[in-house]
């Protein structure tokens, strides 16, 4: 569970700095993970940002629902 919250954390701090390409919101990507990773000095394991790009994907799927019904 503490492990869960951690990566809920780190999911806000990467959507916090998520680009757009003017249309729609970008997926982060792995480029932006690694920087993020490397600049935050965290230790993120390959299962980590795999729950991470779920979560990702789970949030564009509700943001677009949501910019659709606008």
């Amino acid at each position: 569970p503490e492990t869960l919250e951690f990566i809920w954390r780190d999911f806000h701090e990467l959507n916090n700095g998520r680009t757009s390409n003017g249309y729609t919101l970008n997926p982060i990507s792995y480029t932006e993970l690694d920087a993020w990773n490397r600049l935050t000095n965290k230790s993120v394991t390959a299962q980590e940002i795999d729950i991470i790009k779920q979560l990702d994907g789970v949030f564009l799927t509700h943001y677009q629902k949501q910019q659709a019904e606008k």
